[in-house]
């Protein structure tokens, strides 16, 4: 009879599949954020060298980041206060709010870009909220974030730009 222990360096296939496809799946829910961030912002698309899934999703995730730091100009405080008051309509708090209103002013910030507004906004950039931490935290963020963007209609109602000030929506 053999008896030992296996394993102590070795992980167990069900994990490997487990962190594969969560990391597909994050990489997936970001793709329409992303997309409209490197539209808007070209140069911050990094080089595509093969890469593992893993480190695609980090590269995602920074480029993400800088194409939010690039579009501070056009984010404005009046956006930022409409989605308040729509998240707050809808009885949303903790997370939830605060993504409906990133999302919502990243996407009145996109628009205004896009239809070549002056950059007279506010300026502010709305980190992660406190309580995560750097790293797997900022990756839930970001595809909650990304979830809500995609799915929101009040964002939807921002991407469409009816939140400019020639024709701003009133709640």
């Amino acid at each position: 009879m053999v008896a030992g222990r296996t394993g102590g360096g070795w992980t167990r296939p069900d994990r490997v599949v487990a962190g594969w496809w969560r990391t597909w799946r994050c990489r997936r829910l970001l793709d329409p954020l992303w997309r409209d961030l490197c539209e808007a912002f070209p140069e911050v698309r990094l080089a595509r060298p093969g890469l593992s899934p893993t480190l695609r999703l980090a590269r995602r995730v920074v480029e993400i980041r800088d194409g939010l730091l690039r579009l501070a100009p056009w984010r404005h405080s009046r956006a930022a206060a409409v989605a308040r008051r729509v998240a707050a309509a809808q009885r949303l708090d903790g997370l939830l709010h605060e993504a409906v209103v990133e999302a919502f002013v990243t996407a009145d910030a996109l628009a205004a870009r896009e239809r070549g507004l002056a950059s007279a906004g506010s300026g502010q950039n709305h980190p992660a909220p406190a309580g995560h931490p750097a790293a797997a935290g900022e990756v839930d963020w970001l595809c909650l974030l990304a979830r809500v963007y995609q799915r929101s209609t009040a964002v939807r109602a921002a991407r469409r730009g009816c939140l400019h000030p020639d024709r701003r929506i009133r709640l």
